[in-house]
């Protein structure tokens, strides 16, 4: 099962072949995705935010929880690959405040569809194009550093979701008495 931590909107909605995809998806508190493919094979899954940035690079962040290890597949309308016309790309993966290097438990297309599979929490998927030069010779340090500080604010965000998901699960498992 698909859901989403908060409510919001979106222009199309389908499902077929177990794939749910939604066309301008906005939840609130997050910006705009003009299209999200998810599905999940043996597990609930529950979708958080989605923040974009494309100023000097094209950032995308999408976070949700995963209640079991079944596989998760994702596409939020970015090609995959290393790299698109001459700009570098990078996918990355978080679960649970940990950094998964690709091909160990998680892939991506060249369509830009991740599969996840074998990790059950907190995912973090982040997409960021580096540029073609990236000295940064040119720019603030805002802009120099934007990635790593994107990176670090998305932790933090992980972080907090894992948090707030554990205090309602004991809430849950205690029968709700404080």
């Amino acid at each position: 099962m698909i859901s989403f931590a908060v409510e919001g909107t979106y222009s199309n909605a389908t499902l077929k072949d177990g794939v749910w995809s939604f066309t301008d998806l906005q939840l609130n508190g997050s910006q705009p995705l003009e299209k999200l493919d998810v599905s999940a094979e043996n597990s609930d899954i529950i979708i958080f935010s989605h923040l974009s940035y494309d100023y000097l690079r094209k950032i995308s962040v999408l976070t949700y929880f995963a209640q079991e290890q079944g596989p998760q597949t994702l596409n939020i309308g970015i090609e995959g690959g290393k790299e698109q016309g001459g700009i570098n790309i990078e996918w990355n993966v978080i679960v649970n405040d940990t950094f998964v290097a690709q091909g160990d438990k998680w892939n991506i297309t060249p369509e830009g569809t991740l599969t996840i599979m074998g990790f059950a929490g907190n995912v973090t998927v982040l997409y960021f194009s580096l540029g073609e030069d990236t000295s940064g010779g040119n720019l603030s340090f805002i802009e120099q550093h934007s990635i790593a500080m994107l990176t670090a604010v998305a932790v933090a965000a992980t972080i907090v979701v894992a948090i707030v998901v554990q205090v309602k699960s004991k809430k849950h498992s205690d029968g709700g008495s404080p």
